[in-house]
Order: C-alpha cells, then structure tokens, then sequence
C-alpha cells in the first residue's frame, strides 16, 4: 500500500483543483493534468457538466506490476442509483509503454466487442496518425442489459514513452444507430467534445 500511497498527492491536488473551478468559468482556460513525476502534461478542457453539483471524482494512480506509473482521473455524472452514470469523463496517462497506439485502440476496441450486442456496435475513425487516435464508438445495446446503451469518443495518443488516453461516454436507454433522436447525447454535443479532445496538447519535460 505503501508504494501507492506516496503518489496520491499529486491527485489530492488534481481533485481539489476540479472542486476550485466549480466558482469559474470553464471557459477561461484549458486544465493541464501532470503524471507523477512531473515528465507529461495532458492539456485538456474539461467538459462543462463536470462543474455540476451532483458530479464527483475519483483518481486513481500507482506502480502497475511491471514498474511502470500509471494516474487516472475519472469524472462521473450520476444517474438515478448511485453505481450508475450518465456522463464519464477520464484522463489516463501510463508511463514506460513501448506498444504503438493502434495496439491500445485495438483493446479498446475488443473490450466493446465483448459486452455490446453486435448487431448495435459500430466503430468511426475520425483521426489517426502515427502518434494519435481518435474514434467514436456506438453501443446501442449492452449484452447484459438490453435496455441500455452507449455513446463514447476516445482520443489516444503515444508520445515517447507516454500513452495517453482521454475518453467521453454517454449512457442511457437502448439505442439506434440509424434513429439520433434516440441517442444518449445530441450530434452537437458529440461534435464538440471530439473536437476538445482531438486538439490536446502535450507539454513533455525531460
């Protein structure tokens, strides 16, 4: 437990400073979240409902089993009972990670395969370079509860050593792909968040 604990205070601070910007614009400027030691900056703005009262956070960060760092904030918006979400929000950053980024957007990928319905799941590459990923992903049925669903963007990026992921996920009722009406989020809103998190900008310090 030791070893998880001496890096919580870098998230002590990232969770303090979430709660600071419940009194300020979001608008005013980009948050930029530091992995532990101080080597990448993930600058990213925060989506605007995170400054709702009913959000909470959690963070998580460590040493994963083969040595390497890992800090991961999460952002939820409840819905009805406490365990459930409306809107999730996540910054993750993992050190020492020699994969090239298609790899991660491949497990990502997988990880959807497994619990949405197939015949509701479809995949939309929207930017892809040797060193970032972005793609939508739409879920119109879970597996075990068909009468939810889900709409999520990811941006994933590999700079150096550093794999870098930030995600958006929208919950709700079951969906269809061809019906936007009856998706958990509007066009609109999704526009807006893939264009946040597809212009991050990452400030690396040797």
């Amino acid at each position: 437990m030791e070893k998880y604990s001496k890096y919580r205070y870098f998230y002590h601070f990232v969770i303090l400073f979430i709660v600071f910007l419940n009194h300020h614009s979001l608008y005013a400027a980009n948050i930029t979240f530091w992995d532990k030691t101080k080597s990448l900056g993930v600058e990213v703005k925060i989506p605007y409902w995170a400054l709702e009262k009913d959000v909470s956070s959690t963070e998580e960060n460590g040493i994963k089993e083969d040595g390497n760092l890992y800090n991961n904030v999460k952002i939820y918006k409840p819905s009805g009972k406490p365990k459930n979400w409306s809107q999730f929000f996540s910054i993750q950053i993992e050190s020492g990670m020699e994969d090239s980024v298609e790899v991660f957007k491949d497990l990502q990928v997988g990880a959807y395969i497994n619990y949405c319905k197939s015949n509701s799941l479809a995949f939309n590459l929207i930017k892809e370079s040797s060193d970032q990923i972005v793609f939508s992903v739409f879920c119109g049925k879970y597996k075990h509860d068909r009468n939810k669903g889900e709409v999520a963007v990811y941006s994933m990026i590999k700079h150096k050593s550093f794999f870098v992921k930030i995600f958006h996920q929208w919950r709700g009722g079951q969906m269809d792909i061809n019906d936007s009406s009856s998706w958990n989020t509007s066009k609109e809103e999704m526009t807006n968040i893939i264009k946040d998190i597809s212009s991050i900008k990452i400030h690396f310090k040797k």
